[in-house]
């Protein structure tokens, strides 16, 4: 009872930040308005293989810890681009899949005091991790989402948060579209369910404008947004809400959301409170190579444990131990040991054999092989003189 108290007197707390748009209209700033057909706008996404959304995103979160004088700071700006992939059996019914590819990463994530990570070391991890990163999400035909790439396995919580801060981001890229064309002023629901997250999304149409920098149609939406999720802890699950609102460029010729800038606030009870505010802005492309168009997908495991067979990285495992001599290892080495010896003995025996029986033939051999360059003979050893026999002394005869 005391956590549900609590989340409701920080959401009205917030009302005021949350509210502000509402009081000030919609921001029809760079637009000009349009008149709008006589049966209503439609919003129609177009999602064909060959083509993809190029992008460029800027994300700030404050969260309030306890302990910490001032709020923690994250923030992230990057460009991304979603692929659009041909539908297969992988894929869910009746959607489509975008891979999901971030660069130019520029990273400043502030990390909470009971962090395993110091923050130099986070970034570099952080950098390299999105390097290679490959996710992705699947919408079906009305822009909705039905799937989003789990995060890699044995991914470090603080990594995981951001990957899924920044996927998190591509799912606000899409607005379900309405049943049918809808005229200025009206509005549509959409609940949706996806895991262990349900909500529901509320957009409403301000007018038809075009452009001017993008010479484009835009149909000009704003979206409330809430959101409930379990989550689970060490101590059990508890409950995680979101509650925002957003405006939204949706670009009617092109079939894509264009612009989208959100602030939401974030409760949760083991958290604290979390203020987020988000701006996307996307561009079609069209002409992609075969070799662009089947990349995406592609799931990354992030191996981080230096002990990992399968590690790569410039951190050295000090948990490694020699491995002990096997019966196969000892018994090799002996036979390379006695094969080394009768090497030994064998040169030995050659050496003298050769010494008493072939110095003769060695010479004439030597002398017939050496390709026409003279060889140094070797000194002959003086050859040692026999023995004298000692002489026989003449018989003694007695005396007759």
């Amino acid at each position: 009872m005391a956590a549900v108290l609590r989340f409701v007197l920080a959401c009205v707390l917030a009302l005021p930040v949350l509210g502000a748009g509402c009081d000030r209209g919609a921001d029809t700033r760079g637009l000009s308005r349009l008149r709008a057909p006589a049966g209503g706008v439609a919003l129609d996404y177009r999602l064909e293989p060959g083509t993809a959304l190029t992008g460029h995103l800027r994300l700030g979160k404050t969260r309030r810890i306890d302990g910490l004088d001032t709020p923690l700071s994250q923030a992230v700006e990057c460009d991304v681009t979603l692929v659009v992939a041909p539908r297969t059996a992988a894929t869910n019914a009746n959607a489509t899949r975008l891979g999901a590819s971030f660069a130019n990463v520029d990273l400043a994530w502030g990390l909470p005091p009971a962090s395993s990570f110091a923050s130099d070391d986070f970034r570099e991890r952080a950098l390299e991790l999105l390097r290679g990163y490959r996710g992705w999400i699947e919408v079906d035909d009305r822009g909705r989402v039905v799937a989003v790439s789990p995060v890699p396995e044995r991914t470090p919580a603080e990594l995981a948060e951001l990957l899924e801060t920044l996927l998190d981001t591509i799912e606000a890229s899409f607005v379900p579209e309405p049943e049918g064309a809808v005229e200025r002023g009206g509005s549509w629901q959409e609940p949706w369910v996806l895991g262990e997250r349900t909500g529901s999304l509320a957009a409403t149409l301000q007018g038809l404008y075009r452009h001017r920098e993008r010479d484009e149609a835009m149909a000009l939406l704003s979206v409330a947004y809430e959101e409930e999720r379990k989550t689970p802890t060490p101590d059990g699950t508890e409950t995680r809400g979101r509650t925002g609102e957003g405006r939204v460029l949706y670009a009617t010729e092109g079939g894509y959301v264009a612009e989208l800038d959100r602030e939401l606030s974030a409760f949760a009870p083991s958290r604290g409170m979390t203020y987020e505010k988000l701006r996307v802005t996307w561009e079609r492309t069209r002409g992609l190579g075969q070799q662009e168009i089947e990349r995406p997908g592609q799931d990354v495991q992030v191996i981080t444990d230096p002990c990992n067979p399968d590690y790569v990285g410039p951190e050295i495992c000090e948990e490694l131990e020699p491995l002990p001599k096997t019966e196969v290892s000892t018994k090799a080495e002996a036979e390379g040991k006695s094969e080394a010896e009768a090497d030994g003995e064998g040169q030995d025996q050659s050496g003298g054999e050769s010494g008493g029986e072939s110095d003769g033939e060695s010479d004439g051999e030597s002398d017939g092989e050496s390709d026409g360059e003279p060889r140094a003979e070797p000194e002959a050893e003086p050859e040692a003189e026999p023995e004298a026999e000692p002489k026989a002394e003449p018989a003694q005869t007695a005396p007759g």
